[in-house]
């Protein structure tokens, strides 16, 4: 069975998040990327987190979303809230709606109806190799808001920006999706972004990503261990972001919420390279 560990992973880290309460029911849905085989394994449409088995996770070929030929997602987006949707439809660049459908390389079941919103992710974010997105109560109620994310406690940190944002609505499941979602993301340089009336996509990073080598990673057990590092840290983003949002949410009912400075988060994030035990 290829990619076992990846799959054992997503088992295991459906089970959390079903648990925790982040997916309730079948809702939301998590992936692993393989960059040296263009592969994800990526949880299946619509089954109990606590009956999916290894088998059942799906592994997607998803080389046609992550061309080598791409450029640099930076040197493409821009802060172009105020066009309009003509004018957006007319650009071509990696965000273009793509219309090749999933290929199946192993597994028996129908995958997650967002495959092509973490296909997408991958594609334009190298440094990626773990995707998380949830229905968690209290994030959901901001992208409901259409309002972003702020920094209310240092627990933000691992966001990578001052806010998260809320990529405007599109269908579920859809291609539209896929691409604002990743375009939101991108512009603000987020580890997460919003979805409309929807819910949270939440990122966790391969520990050894160099730009040098386009995000690529090793083979065998070092390539398992840095899966097992990249969701774990997508896991707990969607865990610190939904206390958060709770916390942004029970403040604003009470107050107005007051908010870290860009100068405190930078302290924050100085000190939580020391945060944690060795490895």
């Amino acid at each position: 069975m290829i990619m076992q560990k990846e799959r054992e992973l997503i088992v295991e880290y459906g089970k959390k998040l079903s648990a925790s309460g982040l997916c309730p029911g079948t809702s939301g849905n998590l992936s692993i990327c393989d960059r040296e085989t263009g592969l994800m394994a990526i949880s299946p449409s619509g089954m109990d987190y606590f009956e999916v088995t290894p088998e059942d996770i799906v592994v997607l070929d998803i080389n046609a979303y992550l061309s080598a030929n791409d450029t640099q997602t930076d040197s493409l987006v821009s802060s172009d809230s105020d066009q309009t949707s003509d004018t957006k439809s007319d650009r071509t660049d990696l965000y273009a709606v793509q219309s090749k459908p999933f290929q199946i390389a192993d597994g028996t079941r129908k995958p997650s109806s967002e495959w092509a919103l973490h296909s997408k992710f991958y594609k334009v974010r190298p440094e990626i190799a773990s995707v998380i997105h949830t229905h968690s109560v209290y994030a959901t109620t901001f992208s409901v808001l259409n309002q972003p994310l702020k920094p209310v406690h240092f627990a933000f940190g691992r966001v990578g920006a001052m806010e998260v944002p809320c990529a405007p609505y599109a269908l579920f499941g859809t291609m539209e999706l896929a691409d604002i979602a990743a375009r939101t993301a991108a512009e603000a340089g987020s580890n997460a972004v919003l979805l409309a009336n929807h819910g949270i996509i939440c990122c966790g990073a391969d520990p050894c990503f160099t730009a040098d080598i386009g995000g690529k990673v090793g083979a065998g057990s070092k390539l398992s261990s840095n899966s097992a590092i990249a969701i774990k840290a997508a896991y707990e983003l969607a865990c610190d972001l939904e206390y958060c949002a709770e916390l942004q949410y029970r403040a604003m009912s009470i107050g107005s919420p007051v908010y870290l400075s860009e100068s405190q988060m930078t302290d924050v994030l100085n000190q939580f390279k020391g945060y944690g035990q060795p490895t």
